[in-house]
């Protein structure tokens, strides 16, 4: 049984926002809403693999083959940790000091905007009734929503937090 955002927006207008502010900004106005659970299909991903013939074609793999990619993947699933947590270090000693300030700033404001070698990040606080908030980022290919307390929205250590990995996960510099 389908309830309309609207409905849902009575009662907890937080959630409402999300989902209608869940689009991609170029998909903004299409029916094909993305929910703030789920990940943008411009964010990283899921890599498959295919092995093609020289004419193209699809060819099954050999059993070489299927065990360099079984030993690819698991090296991968292994690693991401690591990986993950050597980007939030990087991201932490170029922005560390930043940070800390346009996080007060975003307590104490609501909004702050940071500059990276990406692109612009723009986050601000949605305030609602009944101890709801949302902290909305919007970065260069990269969206973020996140429901929070207003005692959370009032701790810029946490909002930090949520700066530092939003900014972990945008490209490379190039």
């Amino acid at each position: 049984m389908h309830i309309s955002s609207r409905i849902i927006g009575l009662f907890d207008p937080a959630h409402a926002y999300m989902v209608r502010n869940s689009v991609s900004p170029r998909h903004r106005g299409s029916a094909q809403a993305r929910l703030p659970w789920h990940r943008s299909r411009t964010n990283g991903g899921y890599t498959g693999y295919a092995l093609l013939t020289a004419d193209g074609s699809i060819s099954q793999p050999t059993t070489e083959e299927m065990e360099f990619l079984d030993a690819r993947m698991q090296h991968e699933r292994e690693n991401w940790e690591h990986d993950w947590e050597a980007r939030l270090r990087t991201t932490e000693e170029r922005y560390g000091d930043t940070l800390e300030g346009i996080a007060s700033e975003l307590a104490a404001h609501r909004v702050a905007r940071i500059n990276t070698a990406a692109g612009e990040v723009r986050a601000r606080i949605v305030w609602f009734r009944r101890n709801a908030a949302v902290l909305d980022i919007d970065g260069p290919r990269a969206q973020s929503q996140t429901r929070l307390s207003h005692a959370q929205a009032r701790d810029a250590s946490l909002l930090a937090r949520y700066l530092v990995n939003f900014l972990a996960e945008l490209p490379p510099e190039i």
